[in-house]
């Protein structure tokens, strides 16, 4: 099954050679669109945006922490503590 998913993912890159710039970047907003649901920010205090915020960038630390060595993984704690910091 391994060599029909490999032979599916040259075609399909064969097929995005294929295409302009323009359709695999209307692809990729139509993708993300899909994926990433939009943000409800209408009527929330500055307190609400700063912990919407916070809630994010550790969501983004988290996701990044599970590629990242452990040398990596100091620097994002680093850039969450400056940012919690920065929000203040």
């Amino acid at each position: 099954m391994a060599t029909g998913s490999a032979f599916s993912n040259v075609l399909k890159a064969k097929e995005d050679l294929q295409k302009s710039p323009e359709q695999l970047e209307q692809e990729k907003r139509s993708i993300l669109a899909q994926r990433v649901p939009p943000l409800q920010l209408d009527g929330k205090t500055k307190e609400d945006l700063i912990e919407k915020v916070l809630r994010l960038i550790n969501l983004f630390i988290l996701s990044l922490s599970c590629f990242f060595s452990k040398r990596q993984n100091n620097f994002i704690i680093f850039f969450n503590n400056y940012m919690v910091l920065f929000m203040n």
